[in-house]
């Protein structure tokens, strides 16, 4: 059998061809994981890999080969991928464009651990006066926003709140809010009391947040930066929470969102230190579809959403 004619369009019958597992395909090769496929298209890893033995027998490779712990494509997948890639998109966008406007059943929302506090309880309280009938899935983003972009482009995901914009021509990234960013220490730390000098900020040591996300370590070393010198980095934390923990347990000092700060106070021992040092604000951005506008339900959350935070001046990014 001639898979070069069938990748092309050739010997290809469409009402035997589902085109549902050429996403199921896309799914798998970006993610290079069967079970992170099922996953995202909640269905069983078994009911993928029969899936993708359907695909193997139409297009006559095997499109993946165990590689270690996981998989990887074959040469010829590969090329599926690449040239299936962005006509599929664009037939996905034609499709969400075509569909009659409707409320739905669940919003999908994607937010990192650090914003949920800020954005997740503002959100529910709109969508719950919006459409009370609506389920909520929220879920955290596993530090890698090009895999977030792609769940946009699969409407896993209807909204995406991330600190920095994406650039794609379907999508919106607008700010919907400004964070200020604060120096903060245990309330008994012995030194950080009156008001904290460059110098003095710099020789202590430091908890440091600890990711992979490309903009959270821009704005860190933009931080550096600021400070003048390469900071001590004394622990390195998974979360705020464990960032928060290890700074009341310590004598290090950390950097904090000021409404994080607000919320924790209460029920941990930190205090913000006093310095003429500023750091740049954090920006919240709110990323969709711009197809979602079409959408009721979700035109009307991200309206809400746009004019949650007052203190904002709409400054919107689209890419």
């Amino acid at each position: 059998m001639n898979r070069n004619k069938k990748l092309m369009g050739q010997n290809i019958s469409l009402p035997k061809f589902d085109l549902n597992l050429l996403t199921l395909f896309k799914l798998v090769y970006f993610h290079k994981s069967v079970s992170k496929a099922a996953d995202l298209l909640d269905i069983s890893a078994s009911a993928v890999s029969q899936s993708l033995r359907r695909l193997r027998v139409h297009f006559d490779d095997p499109l993946f080969v165990r590689h270690g712990a996981g998989i990887e494509a074959t040469t010829f997948a590969t090329r599926i991928y690449e040239e299936l890639q962005k006509p599929y998109d664009d037939l996905l966008i034609k499709l969400q464009d075509l569909s009659p406007t409707r409320m739905q059943a669940q919003i999908n929302i994607s937010c990192p651990p650090y914003l949920s506090l800020i954005i997740m309880g503002p959100l529910t309280t709109i969508i719950n006066r919006t459409s009370p009938e609506c389920n909520i899935f929220h879920m955290i983003d596993d530090n890698f926003s090009e895999k977030n972009d792609e769940a946009l482009t699969y409407r896993t995901m209807d909204i995406i709140f991330d600190i920095h914009p994406y650039y794609n021509l379907s999508r919106v990234s607008t700010i919907i809010a400004q964070d200020e960013l604060v120096f903060i220490c245990a309330k008994d730390h012995p030194r950080m009391k009156g008001v904290i000098s460059r110098e003095d900020l710099w020789a202590e040591n430091f908890t440091l947040l600890g990711t992979d996300k490309a903009a959270v370590a821009k704005q860190q070393n933009e931080h550096t930066k600021i400070l003048g010198a390469e900071r001590n980095i004394k622990f390195s934390a998974g979360s705020s929470f464990a960032a928060i923990a290890m700074i009341c347990a310590s004598e290090t000092v950390g950097i904090m969102t000021r409404r994080m700060v607000d919320m924790f106070t209460h029920n941990f021992p930190i205090r913000v230190i006093e310095t003429d040092v500023k750091l740049p604000s954090m920006p919240i951005y709110m990323i969709y579809n711009k197809t979602a506008l079409k959408n009721e339900l979700l035109s009307s959350v991200i309206r809400a959403m746009e004019n949650e935070y007052p203190d904002i001046d709409q400054k919107n990014q689209s890419s």
